[in-house]
């Protein structure tokens, strides 16, 4: 665990140095190192300490009706079918918008990835807890619903901030991070899943978007993204 943390923070620390497609291939390629490295500690004590008291912080302040009114919401917003649409309509009219077929291509390609790396993750990464509250989630990590919502809203964010200013692309953001940020207390509270779960979701969730951004972007000089399309400059 040691060492994969160490090889996360030196891609990061590189793809601060790093510009273009480049530096966002580091940076995904260092989030994901990240989820590895927390997955290769999922059954450490401080990790399953952690994630105990957390989820007893949760028990102790659930009300019957908003835990009826969570679990409500949060079902309906992890239907695959559900998410699958959304990735495809929305998809569908950034294409139409930049007369591309790479924003459907990476909206739906980002959730299909999300999906099949988040079940791999699942069927290989166990706990071991044989008593306490840990004993109920021996195959949830990470969250397909943060890894989801990260994964379709951040991709969805890039091709729709595409040649916007940087107070677009930045509302664009806080937007999003507050989406998954709130899909993670859903999860938390409701008891889907544990601390390190959602925390996972979002490292890969992160990794994927960073990794379309990258390959989405524009190489060379001449080339810079408009609302619309591609223009060449020079």
């Amino acid at each position: 665990m040691i060492a994969l943390s160490l090889a996360a923070a030196g891609l990061a620390a590189a793809a601060l140095f790093t510009r273009g497609r480049t530096g966002g291939i580091l940076l995904a390629a260092g989030l994901f190192t990240a989820l590895a490295a927390l997955a290769a500690g999922i059954n450490a004590d401080w990790l399953a300490a952690l994630d105990t008291s957390v989820a007893e912080w949760f028990d102790t302040h659930r009300t019957r009706r908003r835990d009826h009114e969570a679990a409500g919401v949060f079902g309906y917003i992890g239907r695959p079918l559900h998410v699958l649409v959304v990735a495809v309509v929305c998809g569908t009219l950034l294409s139409v918008r930049a007369r591309s077929a790479m924003p459907v291509i990476g909206v739906t390609g980002a959730v299909g990835i999300g999906v099949a790396v988040e079940q791999t993750f699942k069927a290989v990464i166990g706990r071991t807890a044989t008593t306490g509250p840990l004993v109920d989630y021996p195959h949830s990590f990470p969250s397909g619903h943060v890894t989801g919502t990260a994964a379709l809203l951040g991709t969805i964010a890039v091709f729709l901030g595409a040649g916007a200013g940087r107070a677009v692309r930045t509302t664009l953001a806080v937007l999003v991070v507050a989406a998954v940020v709130a899909v993670a207390v859903l999860a938390l509270y409701t008891g889907a899943h544990t601390f390190s779960d959602v925390i996972g979701g979002m490292l890969l969730g992160g990794a994927i978007v960073e990794l379309v951004a990258a390959l989405a972007r524009p190489r060379g000089r001449g080339v810079q993204p408009t609302g619309r399309s591609m223009v060449q400059t020079n």
